[in-house]
């Protein structure tokens, strides 16, 4: 069995092409956070989503509201969604109905 590698947390284009040349396998990029302000902003997380491609690019958000979390993954080219905190059943329905 083949393990994945994710990282979290990238801040440029440079930096993920260097960690996909590593050899990882997704790149996980946090918006809308409960903890702190993300590293990168809106823009920037398009550019380095669509320097990684939809197979490759994690959107990392801890955003509760389903219109919200369809929203964004509708706005990055991302094929991954990791959810963080508290998410209602329902919600979790929802985006995974969105982005299937």
């Amino acid at each position: 069995m083949r393990g994945v590698v994710q990282v979290a947390g990238v801040r440029s284009v440079a930096e993920a092409r260097m960690l996909m040349g590593l050899g990882v396998d997704q790149v996980g990029i946090p918006l809308r956070l409960a903890y702190h302000q993300p590293d990168v902003t809106e823009a920037q997380a398009v550019s380095i989503a669509e320097a990684l491609g939809r197979d490759r690019a994690v959107l990392i958000t801890y955003a509760a509201n389903p219109h919200e979390i369809i929203e964004l993954c509708q706005r990055l080219p991302v094929g991954w969604v990791q959810l963080h905190g508290e998410v209602a059943p329902q919600t979790i329905a929802a985006v995974r109905q969105a982005v299937a």
